[in-house]
């Protein structure tokens, strides 16, 4: 279909090329990204920071965290300017691929470049920490996303049980879902998945 495009006349601009990126950064098909980006390169299309966003994205939905910090110098090499969600797929990345230093790092790089950490970075740091079962540090982010007044929603509060059920405290985890509902929150049917797991984990049926 996209040969097509030039096969009718016409020729594929910016947005065209995005869409095909778009679709590999849903599923994290980061060869099949770059192989593209490649293509676009040759043509006379010029890039936008929405491009290189996706290229970054990829790296965070398919676990490419190594790659992700070859994708920003490659950004401001091209003059284009990362913004909030350059950052934020770098800190999911990092989070998720378990180099939590690293995203540590993006998240003040990000407030350095005027761009405030949002309720997404802090739950992308509390996953990656809970399922490493890092739940001192895990609670410290969570201080800190209080610190800087943002206000947990289900997902956060579901890392946290999640996370304290596979570090073996099933009394911390049924804590932070109480808390969850003391917060005025609605628990989704994943945090009582998230709980059911834990109870059977530690024996409560």
């Amino acid at each position: 279909w996209f040969d097509r495009i030039s096969g009718a006349g016409l020729s594929p601009d910016l947005q065209c090329y995005n869409a095909v990126l778009d679709s590999f950064a849903e599923t994290g098909d980061l060869r099949s990204a770059e192989r593209w980006f490649r293509r676009m390169l040759a043509s006379s299309v010029s890039l936008d920071a929405c491009t290189l966003n996706l290229l970054l994205k990829c790296c965070a939905v398919g676990g490419h965290t190594d790659e992700s910090g070859h994708w920003l110098g490659r950004m401001l090499s091209l003059r284009l300017q990362p913004d909030q969600a350059s950052y934020y797929s770098l800190v999911k990345s990092c989070a998720q691929g378990g180099d939590l230093v690293s995203a540590g790092h993006w998240m003040e790089a990000m407030s350095s470049a005027r761009f405030e950490p949002d309720l997404l970075c802090y739950n992308a740091v509390l996953t990656g920490l809970s399922r490493r079962g890092e739940m001192l540090e895990a609670m410290r982010w969570f201080g800190r996303m209080r610190e800087a007044r943002l206000a947990p929603n289900e997902a956060s509060y579901t890392c946290l049980v999640q996370g304290f059920s596979r570090a073996g405290k099933f009394a911390s985890a049924e804590r932070e879902f109480q808390l969850m509902v003391e917060d005025r929150l609605s628990p989704t049917i994943v945090s009582f998945k998230v709980m059911l797991g834990a109870c059977a984990r530690h024996g409560m049926f």
